[in-house]
């Protein structure tokens, strides 16, 4: 089994294999219609170690090459203290993944016009409210501009 991390820091996929908490080996749950998850444990065994971030890409693979889930850190990772090692402290980090189609369904909302009272607000300050077959037109709260249509209708 193989894991690499990629916390975007701009030194690409790291490999934490040798991290990887073999009491608590990771877990894959797949259910329907929602993305995947990956929960795994990182045990930090020396003082180079580096955290994942939230948002850090991830792989789990085989040995063999095929990959086994990919996805993004999702959340910032818990951590326990376990003690003292050779090293210094040690701690495992809890780390949980969804996978790619996460991503999916976090749909960009589309540009819509300003709403206000059933008035359509343009970025020139100008609203324009429609009343069966015409077009008002009004700048500054009846200001007077010169341009400004009243109550004619819309051509």
């Amino acid at each position: 089994m193989k894991l690499t991390i990629d916390n975007l820091q701009g030194q690409g996929p790291q490999d934490y294999t040798a991290a990887l908490d073999g009491t608590k080996l990771p877990k894959v749950e797949r259910k329907g219609n929602q993305p995947a998850e990956l929960q795994f444990s990182l045990v930090a065994n020396s003082p180079q170690f580096v955290i994942p971030v939230v948002g850090a890409r991830v792989a789990l693979g085989k040995t063999n090459g095929s990959d086994v889930f990919t996805g993004y850190v999702v959340a910032a990772p818990q951590y326990e203290y376990l003690g003292w090692g050779e090293q210094g402290p040690v701690y495992r980090y809890n780390v949980a993944a969804q996978s790619d189609e996460a991503l999916l369904n976090q749909k960009a909302l589309p540009n819509r016009p300003l709403l206000w009272n059933g008035a359509r607000v343009t970025r020139s300050g100008n609203w324009r409210r429609i009343y069966a077959g015409r077009v008002r037109h009004e700048r500054g709260a009846g200001c007077g501009h010169a341009g400004s249509l009243r109550g004619e209708s819309a051509a």
